[in-house]
């Protein structure tokens, strides 16, 4: 039985995005479970929830990845930095729930430096599969700005206003997306 080259990365890249999403589903479900004795913010859970958004999102990826017939090594590293990097973003967040750091509910810097670095491989893979660069990642161009503005502010209301603005891009995209007009 011969198994293609473009199988084996697609099943590594599902597995990779389907372990993030199992981290995610479980704090979010322990969240649920505690309720506010969970001591994570409505600022991480909104985070989160956005993560999760961007999750589903990366699997209309796998399409993109069967498409192409011939991988090399280079090719298939930098394909997986993209799951990687949104698991890395989620256990950021995840972890900012420990004990020393539980005296604010902003959320730290580092999540923020992984989550451009998320955005910035989104707009190079979909340049690379040669998609519209405005239609496809116009939304990741404003994630990324988001991003780098709040990697420099620990305000819980200047980061709530920028939960919101990400939020609002990804819900406007979705509707777009849903209605045809974007593709």
């Amino acid at each position: 039985m011969e198994v293609s080259t473009t199988l084996l990365v697609a099943l590594m890249f599902v597995t990779l995005l389907s372990m993030g999403i199992g981290n995610a589903v479980n704090t979010l479900s322990v969240i649920v479970e505690k309720g506010n004795k969970s001591g994570y913010s409505r600022l991480v859970i909104g985070w989160l929830v956005l993560l999760l958004i961007s999750y589903f999102n990366m699997f209309w990826h796998i399409l993109d990845l069967l498409s192409i017939d011939k991988w090399g090594f280079i090719g298939f590293l930098y394909m997986m930095t993209g799951p990687i990097l949104i698991y890395f973003a989620t256990s950021i967040l995840i972890a900012s729930h420990s004990d020393e750091e539980k005296k604010t509910s902003s959320v730290k810097p580092r999540f923020f430096v992984v989550f451009l670095l998320l955005q910035g491989w989104i707009i190079t893979v979909d340049i690379m599969l040669e998609k519209n660069m405005i239609e496809h990642s116009l939304i990741n161009v404003i994630l990324i700005l988001i991003s780098f503005i709040l990697m420099f502010k620990e305000d819980e209301t200047i980061q709530r206003y920028g939960l919101i603005a990400g939020l609002g891009v990804v819900m406007i995209a979705m509707v777009l997306r849903s209605l045809g007009t974007l593709g």
